[in-house]
C-alpha cells in the first residue's frame, strides 16, 4: 500500500473506473428515448461524483509485470483481462480485492479476496 494511503482506505483500480464509465457511456449512447437519455445521463453523473470521492490506483510497471505473469498462467486463461488487471494490482500492492466474483478471483494464487455482499 502506498505510504500516503491509510490502512483500511478503499482504493479503486483505474481499470474498474474505466469499466464503470464504459458501461455508463454505452447505456447513454444506446438510449432510445429522451427520457432514457436523461436517466442514463443522471446515472453517469452520479457515478462520476461518487468515483471522484475515492482514491484511484493507476496501473504502473509493477502491476504490469504481475499482469504479464498472470497472463502466462494457462490455468487462468478463462479469466478476463480486466479481472486479471485488478488481481495484478492487488497482488503487486499486497492488498485485498473486494468482489462478488469469488469464483474467478479465488483461482488466482496468492490473491486475498473478500465478498461484502
Amino acid at each position: 500500500m502506498d505510504a500516503e494511503r491509510s490502512a483500511g482506505e478503499i482504493v479503486v483500480p483505474i481499470v474498474v473506473v474505466a469499466e464503470i464509465e464504459r458501461g455508463r457511456i454505452d447505456a447513454l449512447t444506446k438510449a432510445a428515448t429522451a427520457e432514457q437519455v436523461l436517466r442514463m445521463q443522471e446515472r453517469m453523473m452520479t457515478s462520476r461524483q461518487y468515483l471522484s470521492q475515492l482514491a484511484v490506483r493507476p496501473f504502473n510497471r509493477d502491476f504490469a509485470k504481475e499482469f504479464e505473469k498472470l497472463k502466462q498462467n494457462k490455468r487462468l486463461a478463462r479469466i478476463g483481462n480486466i479481472d486479471l488487471q485488478v488481481a495484478a494490482i492487488a497482488l503487486a500492492a499486497r492488498v485485498k480485492v473486494i468482489t462478488r466474483n469469488v469464483r474467478d478471483f479465488s483461482r488466482i494464487p496468492g490473491l486475498q479476496i473478500e465478498n461484502w455482499t
